[in-house]
């Protein structure tokens, strides 16, 4: 019996396969759509969420909430039954209530859980879970597997291309100033992660195709030629972002390498279009 088991949230953004081959468990968060409420990745498909946004640009977007304690609670029930000890990771506190709400539930229950804050978003959280799994599968105490976790932290971070902040300022993610800069000069911003677990918009470009170059050059700048696991994610662009793992495999050293769409909660905010690239360096640190 392993030590340590691991919980997280669906805006992780993890590869099926990897959730089962490490046996980590997924709170889904909670999307509400035309006054119906879907559990991320379970109840609705990324595809039929960014269809409904495409066909309602100016109408009622769908919004999102943390998942209930409730949940937290049965995940934490089911964790119990794999390992003595607990570590559940999540999306950052600036950017959702979930960590409150896991703090909250793993004080009502028997087991010992260790909630983390990642202070990061989509792969780029998802990569810490990943590293934590593998250590807890490898035997790690829950002393090792956070200190894995604090490393991962370091080496992780993501560069996500906009078509535009529309999307993101509907869901009150950015000052208007900033909605109505982007939209007047036709720019496609580039966000990244603060070591505050901010988004922050570190590039701009005027095209779309600018926009991808700009954050390919980032990545190659950012990870100076170390090696590093790559994912490549997309919110209804599956074309765009399998033309852009391609070129990420040729520009820099892949360690392993994903392509993945965005899960719904992820593409609510950001709105379709969306290409990311979120890494994980072996060694070194990821530049936020």
């Amino acid at each position: 019996m392993r030590r340590v088991a691991v919980v997280t949230d669906s805006s992780s953004n993890l590869p099926a396969d990897i959730v089962e081959r490490y046996a980590i468990i997924v709170v889904p968060l909670i999307l509400h759509l035309d006054g119906r409420t879907y559990r991320d990745g379970v109840d609705l498909t990324a595809d039929e969420v960014y269809a409904y946004m495409r066909a309602h640009v100016n109408g009622a977007l769908p919004t999102t909430a943390s998942p209930s304690p409730d949940a937290f609670l049965q995940a934490y029930a089911a964790a119990g039954r794999l390992a003595p000890q607990i570590v559940s990771i999540h999306v950052s506190s600036r950017l959702s209530g979930t960590y409150q709400t896991a703090v909250l539930a793993s004080r009502l229950i028997d087991v010992p859980v260790h909630v983390v804050d990642s202070r990061r978003a989509a792969m780029a959280c998802g990569f810490m879970v990943m590293a934590a799994a593998r250590a807890a599968a490898e035997g790690a105490d829950v002393e090792e597997v956070l200190a894995v976790i604090e490393n991962a932290r370091k080496r992780c971070n993501f560069l996500m291309g906009l078509d535009q902040l529309y999307y993101l300022h509907r869901g009150g993610r950015v000052p208007a100033i900033a909605a109505i800069a982007g939209a007047a000069l036709r720019l496609a911003p580039i966000l990244h992660m603060t070591d505050q677990g901010e988004v922050h918009i570190v590039s701009v470009a005027r095209t779309r195709r600018g926009m991808i170059n700009r954050i390919l050059d980032l990545l190659e700048k950012r990870l100076g030629g170390m090696p590093a696991y790559i994912a490549v994610s997309h919110a209804d662009a599956p074309d765009d972002a399998r033309a852009v793992h391609e070129e990420v495999c040729r520009r820099v050293r892949c360690l392993g390498s994903w392509v993945t769409s965005f899960t719904p909660v992820m593409g609510a905010h950001a709105g379709p279009g969306l290409i990311g690239i979120s890494y994980y360096l072996e060694s070194g640190y990821a530049g936020a």
